[in-house]
């Protein structure tokens, strides 16, 4: 068994490596997505102790920078102090790509207009999560993400020493030529990463085969569905919607202490605000998981979810994105996470130099066996 793994992690490693390698390196950049995009776009950033503007002054502003007939959705607020607030309008730009205006914090002032998957870093997502090829690509990254997991758990046991030779098993010798250091080197980052890239492999395969993972959830733990309350005009006078900074305040006091994080605006005359917050506990604190539905005429809460005493089915599921991001591990965690992403393509470079070594060694046997009187 060990001898038939040895031989399909070699051969995998050498028809997929390249592909896998790139997967790698875009999710290590995007480990730290917001803060090289607002590197590459220093405009993007705004005085930190500024005293911050309205939800609604910014929503005024976005829908300005907008055709009248382009719809906002939801609006991203800012992640660190300085950062902007994204307001988000789908299907609004060329080929039904979403547009995204970034608008300071303080001022209001539309500071970006761009369209999602044109610039570097949306870009890098996309091609992360489908290889810019729609659905085609995202199945193929799944399928990247299967063998991934194949390779961390078929490494493992290859490396696994027997009784005594652990020492061994994690030394890097570095005075016994090239071929003997890449070999080292190869078994070494493989065995520190396997755990990280199982993980990784994992949750990417959740994230991308959702719908089968939620299933297989659901058989083990059962998986309730979220609410989705309607708004009613509770007379015909009644049918103007309350502002964005209304239902905020409405809402501030299901989670108390918790951050808001998002803002989705309501789509249809029947639709409610829905506010994403993030309480202290939570594993997803980039996005938020607690949320709170409100009447857009009323103001009223009409409905909660609190995702640290949601159901076991539900709390695996919420896990999937922050692990698979790092947002779940600390800085700490999304550091390792990255090294974590640069791994594949070590290893494939590795991997690649010794099958190349071992190659060239037997045709140059065969030469010299056939050169024999």
């Amino acid at each position: 068994m060990r001898r038939i793994l040895l031989k399909l992690h070699k051969y995998a490693g050498l028809i997929f490596g390249v592909l896998l390698s790139l997967i790698g390196i875009s999710g290590s950049l995007l480990v730290f997505d917001h803060a090289i995009d607002e590197a590459l776009t220093p405009a993007l950033r705004s005085d930190p102790q500024a005293k911050i503007a309205s939800f609604d002054a910014v929503i005024t502003s976005a829908k300005s920078a907008m055709p009248r007939d382009a719809t906002l959705s939801r609006l991203y607020l800012s992640r660190a102090p300085g950062s902007p607030h994204i307001a988000r309008f789908p299907s609004a730009g060329k080929d039904g790509k979403a547009i995204e205006i970034s608008v300071a914090p303080d001022t209001a002032e539309v500071v970006a207009v761009r369209i999602w998957g044109n610039y570097p870093m949306t870009w890098l997502y996309s091609f992360h999560h489908s290889l810019t090829a729609g659905q085609t690509g995202k199945y193929i990254v799944g399928a990247m993400g299967i063998t991934l997991l194949f390779f961390s758990l078929s490494g493992i046991v290859i490396w696994w020493p027997r009784r005594g030779q652990w020492r061994n098993a994690l030394r890097v010798n570095r005075h016994q030529g090239s071929v003997r250091l890449n070999y080292d080197l190869h078994k070494f980052i493989g065995i520190v990463f396997s755990v990280l890239l199982g993980l990784s492999a994992f949750t990417g395969i959740g994230l991308i085969f959702h719908g089968p993972m939620e299933a297989a959830v659901n058989f083990v733990s059962p998986v309730i569905e979220l609410p989705s309350p309607n708004s009613t005009p509770s007379d015909t006078s009644q049918t103007t919607p309350i502002s964005a900074d209304t239902a905020v305040k409405n809402a501030e006091s299901i989670f108390p202490g918790a951050v808001l994080k998002r803002i989705y605006l309501p789509a249809s005359p029947t639709a409610s605000y829905q506010l994403l917050f993030a309480q202290t506990d939570e594993a997803w604190t980039n996005y938020g998981a607690s949320k709170v539905w409100v009447d857009q005429y009323s103001g009223e809460i009409l409905a909660s979810w609190n995702p640290l005493t949601a159901p076991a089915g539900n709390s695996f599921l919420i896990w999937q994105f922050p692990l698979h991001s790092g947002d779940a591990l600390g800085l700490g965690g999304r550091w390792l996470l990255l090294l974590a992403g640069i791994a594949p393509t070590i290893l494939f470079g590795s991997g690649l130099y010794l099958w190349w070594k071992k190659r060239q060694r037997r045709v140059n046997n065969q030469r010299r066996n056939q050169q024999r009187p």
